[in-house]
């Protein structure tokens, strides 16, 4: 059931704010929903490792799945909340998508993200991070964002979110430290609101510092690298059923730099030299039978495929049981026709008397034969 107007008050969930951040799960009250209306909004801080602002940040936000269901009815059951996938990040579920990502699925999104009391995420995280690293790439070449936004005094404030999951992927940042090349990359973090905390929803999901909370989004601070390689892993299949060469296409600050072939004559390796740049590849060509996650460090690109064999053909169905008191007609082959020739009925008439009696016939015919000869 699509959710409409003030059809649903506030849909219940908890620690929803999100899942990759330090976010504790929070128990909810029975009865409360939220409306499906585009009054949500989340502000998110950028900082330096010194914990200064990061000015001028382009950061955008793309909404991954939509907030769909019932409310939670207080039973043990639990929170009916679900979320659909947009048909944006639909053609990245796993199994059944056009660039499959390892572990993405509107199943396991909602076994997994919806946080309920007495759950924790921290085993949960690290799958959930590699999965947006993954999306990353895919969703800067491909997708347009629903938002973005510059950093101010290293915050951006989105608003006029309509209830859901979403993906926030920032730019790099490169800085210059003590005459060497630095690089700040921001982890993608998947946010969902509204937010409930300190007993009551909020709309207005911050995660910027305050007395509160410490929460920010993570980075990575590296050295820049100015060569590059792509190489390409294999997993659960046999070099008979992979595809002969996979298509990579490399991107430079959002600008397609160089498509290339990954296969075995190259090892299923490239390796390319170049200036420094927010760098990303995708993996286009290896079908929906196969999965692949993403991952980068110090310039070098490893994409894992993971292959998902499709379900068995079913059995042949069984033959159908001898049930009492009823009568199962036998089954009769028809013999092949012969062309030009024309099959007669089976009677029922028995063949066996027929010779017999042929040879009789010829016996009294050759005696009375024999006979009027004699009387001749």
């Amino acid at each position: 059931m699509r959710l409409q107007g003030k059809s649903l008050k506030r849909i219940l969930t908890a620690a929803i704010c999100t899942v990759l951040l330090a976010m504790p799960a929070t128990a909810l009250a029975a009865g409360e929903t939220i409306e499906n209306v585009a009054d949500n909004s989340v502000t998110l801080q950028y900082l330096d490792r010194n914990n200064a602002p990061i000015d001028g940040l382009r950061v955008r936000i793309y909404q991954v799945a939509t907030a769909k269901g019932e409310i939670y009815d207080g039973a043990s059951s639990g929170y009916t909340l679900s979320y659909e996938l947009t048909s944006e990040f639909k053609q990245f579920e796993e199994g059944t998508g056009r660039a499959p990502v390892t572990g993405f699925s509107e199943q396991r999104l909602n076994e997994e993200l919806i946080i309920r009391p007495g759950e924790t995420v921290v085993e949960r995280r690290a799958r959930w991070q590699a999965i947006a690293a993954t999306l990353r790439p895919y969703a800067l070449a491909d997708l347009w964002p629903t938002d973005f936004q510059y950093t101010s005094n290293g915050r951006v404030n989105f608003t006029n979110l309509y209830p859901g999951l979403y993906l926030v992927i920032a730019d790099d940042r490169p800085v210059k430290e003590d005459d060497a090349d630095y690089r700040y990359r921001y982890q993608p973090t998947f946010v969902a609101v509204p937010g409930y905390a300190n007993g009551a929803w909020d709309h207005n999901v911050d995660f910027s510092f305050d007395n509160n909370s410490v929460l920010r989004v993570k980075y990575t601070y590296t050295r820049e690298v100015y060569g590059y390689k792509v190489y390409k892993r294999w997993y659960n299949d046999s070099g008979n059923i992979r595809p002969r060469e996979v298509r990579v296409d490399i991107y430079r600050d959002g600008v397609l730099y160089r498509t290339v072939y990954l296969n075995e004559s190259n090892n299923w390796t490239y390796d390319w030299d170049a200036g420094s740049g927010n760098w990303y590849v995708v993996e286009r060509t290896t079908g929906s039978d196969y999965s692949v996650n993403i991952s980068e460090k110090e310039g070098a690109f490893t994409l894992d495929n993971t292959y998902n064999p499709p379900p068995d053909n079913p059995p042949p169905p069984e033959e159908p049981p001898e049930v009492q008191g009823v009568r199962r007609d036998p089954v009769v082959e028809e013999e092949p026709e012969v062309l030009g020739m024309r099959r007669l009925p089976q009677t029922g008439q028995l063949n066996w008397p027929v010779p017999v009696l042929a040879i009789a016939g010829l016996v009294l015919f050759g005696t009375g034969f024999y006979r009027n000869r004699r009387n001749a």
